[in-house]
């Protein structure tokens, strides 16, 4: 996993480093937050690292208060964020066919 210390401070490159290296982006901490809820609290630059880096995200992962990464982007008034990963699952939901197999809630 992206250790959650790198979202936290931003560390930008050292992220990008992991995830060239094969970082699993999707594991979850012992809180259920995976790297994608750090990177959407912290704001849209880590985030658009995440998203853009080819791996498989998923921005509906629940952690272990019922929150998904909107919910912290939200909390931290990061409204272009907000939708940006309103649009990134809505374009996952149509990559399935729509039929409710993305996990999207």
């Amino acid at each position: 996993m992206i250790p959650k210390m790198s979202m936290a401070f931003g560390h930008k490159k050292f992220m990008e480093a992991l995830l060239a290296a094969g970082a699993e982006v999707d594991s979850k901490d012992g809180n259920g937050r995976t790297a994608m809820s750090y990177a959407a609290a912290s704001g849209p630059e880590l985030s658009k690292v995440l998203l853009g880096a080819g791996v498989d995200v998923n921005v509906d992962a629940v952690d272990g208060e019922g929150k998904i990464a909107v919910d912290y982007a939200r909390k931290n008034g990061h409204e272009s964020l907000v939708q940006l990963l309103l649009e990134y699952r809505e374009e996952q939901y149509l990559a399935v066919g729509g039929d409710g197999e993305s996990g999207v809630r």
